[in-house]
C-alpha cells in the first residue's frame, strides 16, 4: 500500500466528530488557502503548459479553466496552479526551494531581497 492510499484511506475512514475543532478549523483554513493561490496561479505559464499536455476526454475538470483529463491528470494540472504562486515554502524560516515563480525581488524580507541568491539553499 502506498503513502498516499495510506493517507486516502486514513481520510476516508476518520470521523470528523473526533476531529478537535481547532485542528478542523487550521484545515478549513489549509484548504481555503490552497484553493486561493490555485485560482491565482491558474494564467500562470506552467500551468498553461500542464494542461496542454494532459488535456483529455477523461471527465474530471481543471480548476476555473476549459478543459478535463483523467483523475490523476486532473489532479497534476489542479496541483501545479496551486504550487505556481504560493510562496508558503519560501520562508525565512524553511530550508526548502521555492517555487520557480518565486523570485526574491517579491520577497517581503529585506535580508532576502539583499541577498544575490535569494533564499537559503536545501540542507
Amino acid at each position: 500500500m502506498t503513502i498516499a492510499s495510506r493517507i486516502a484511506e486514513w481520510l476516508a475512514y476518520t470521523d470528523l466528530d473526533s476531529v478537535p475543532e481547532s485542528i478542523q478549523a487550521r484545515a478549513r483554513l489549509c484548504c481555503l488557502d490552497t484553493v486561493g493561490v490555485a485560482l491565482a496561479g491558474l494564467e500562470a505559464p506552467s500551468v498553461h503548459a500542464a494542461a496542454r499536455a494532459f488535456a483529455s476526454e477523461g471527465g474530471y475538470g481543471f480548476w476555473s479553466r476549459r478543459g478535463s483529463a483523467d483523475l490523476a491528470c486532473a489532479c497534476f494540472v489542479n496541483a501545479t496552479a496551486a504550487s505556481a504562486l504560493d510562496l508558503d515554502d519560501a520562508t525565512r524560516w524553511s530550508s526548502v526551494t521555492p517555487p520557480p515563480a518565486w523570485c526574491r525581488q517579491c520577497s517581503p524580507w529585506p535580508s532576502v531581497r539583499r541577498c544575490p541568491a535569494g533564499p537559503r539553499s536545501p540542507r
